[in-house]
């Protein structure tokens, strides 16, 4: 028989999850947009909480014979996640 979760877990697994809106911790720029992210299989779980180890983030940009390679720079905001995370629990 499968195991059960408290309802309060499922609430603050749904509010990181919601976090799906992980862009908002990202900073696509120069010649690059974010185009979308995908959380990886391995978790982190505590007895809090189950949140993805990994996340794959795709970010796209026109290339053009003329420009065959583009620079551009990807951002991670891990202060913000936490300031998040904190926020769910407080």
């Amino acid at each position: 028989m499968g195991r059960t979760v408290p309802s309060w877990r499922i609430v603050v697994e749904q509010e990181i999850a919601a976090m799906s809106r992980f862009e908002s911790f990202l900073d696509v720029q120069k010649e690059f947009r974010y185009h979308m992210c995908v959380p990886g299989t391995e978790m982190i779980e505590s007895f809090l909480l189950a949140i993805p180890k990994f996340m794959t983030v795709v970010s796209r940009t026109d290339l053009t014979l003329e420009q065959p390679a583009r620079d551009g720079i990807l951002q991670y905001h891990r202060g913000r996640v936490r300031n998040r995370i904190e926020k769910i629990f407080s």
